[in-house]
């Protein structure tokens, strides 16, 4: 486990890009208890490329409102202030995996199942509702730092992990004079996020030491239980029932997630299919093919149509030259979405 001691950071940590601005003020704003759908709506406006992908966000399958979304404005009011809140964070976060190698995949699964599972605890106790989503996207990003910083080393220290079944963080340490949670702890300050996502960031690896549920104690729960889902980056040195992992929470709060387990993982699935398509290796592949192939491997059944645009959409529109929304296959989970940034 992380320890209080600051170790030495390394020096390609320091080169590691800023958090976004545009999401660093979002959550600002989203952190006031005066949130007005205008001045949320504004201030995603103001940045185009930011605006389009909310725009396109928007515009999936995921909704399937009756009518074409074609501003920015129009796109937050139908969403409501929890939806764009969850996506500014994963959007953000998704600029960041600059890979398709398997290791940075499988970070980019568990950060999305931890994000929807610590979601779902906080509606089953009914605490932490407005920060549960963004923590859990949160939470490993000094493991998205030391991947950033040491693609090739990092992978390979999750793989040798994986394949030697060592602790990951005692590994980390010793590969990189700090483990990722020492460094998310650091990045979290450097970006000047919330406090709570800087001791989140820190300490999520930290077991429940029997002090009151809070948010920390609640993303705890949320990564192990997406390890125990599959969405492990590296395997539990120790196998884990499900009744142990929810044993910090209140019954009523464990009856139901288990209870709700099977649409929660469809939900999951669901979600890291939506949110596929902003990974930049995604977006770099789908801009190399041209709009033929693209249009083919989105037309997989009748239910689905799919046209051209007239234009690339306008800063102002964000994809106001649509004929027709993309309606995507979400079967098609990374490779369909990939339509989404094609014209970005």
């Amino acid at each position: 486990m992380s320890t209080d001691a600051a170790p030495a950071v390394p020096r390609k940590l320091y080169a590691i890009p800023a958090f976004p601005p545009i999401a660093a003020r979002l959550m600002a704003t989203f952190a006031r208890s005066d949130i007005e759908l205008r001045s949320v709506a504004d201030l995603i406006a103001s940045e185009p490329t930011f605006g389009s992908r909310v725009l396109q966000f928007a515009n999936s399958a995921r909704f399937s409102f009756n009518s074409k979304i074609t501003s920015v404005r129009h796109a937050v009011s139908m969403l409501g202030i929890e939806e764009v809140r969850n996506a500014t964070t994963t959007l953000a976060m998704a600029s960041y995996y600059r890979s398709s190698a398997v290791e940075l995949v499988r970070c980019w699964r568990h950060t999305i199942a931890c994000a929807l599972l610590a979601e779902e605890i906080a509606k089953a106790t009914g605490q932490f509702r407005d920060q549960a989503y963004t923590a859990g996207v949160l939470h490993d990003i000094g493991r998205l730092g030391l991947l950033a910083a040491y693609p090739s080393e990092y992978q390979q220290t999750v793989r040798d992990a994986a394949e030697h079944a060592l602790d990951l963080l005692d590994y980390e340490r010793e590969k990189f004079g700090l483990d990722h949670c020492e460094a998310g702890r650091w990045l979290a300050e450097r970006w000047a996020l919330p406090e709570d996502f800087r001791v989140i960031a820190g300490r999520h690896h930290d077991p429940p030491d029997g002090s009151p549920f809070d948010l920390c104690t609640l993303v705890h729960v949320a990564c192990r239980l997406a390890d125990h889902l599959d969405y492990d980056v590296t395997r539990p040195l120790r196998p884990v029932e499900l009744d142990e992992l929810l044993a910090p929470l209140p019954e009523p709060a464990r009856r139901r997630l288990t209870e709700e387990m099977d649409r929660i993982r469809k939900a999951i699935e669901l979600h890291i299919a939506e949110y596929g398509a902003f990974l930049p290796e995604t977006a770099k592949a789908a801009r190399e093919e041209s709009p033929e192939q693209a249009i083919a491997e989105l037309q997989l059944s009748n239910e689905f149509t799919v046209c051209l645009p007239d234009a690339a959409p306008s800063s102002d529109s964000g994809g106001g030259a649509w004929k027709n929304a993309a309606l995507l296959a979400i079967a098609a989970a990374l490779g369909g979405w990939a339509w989404f940034t094609w014209m970005r």
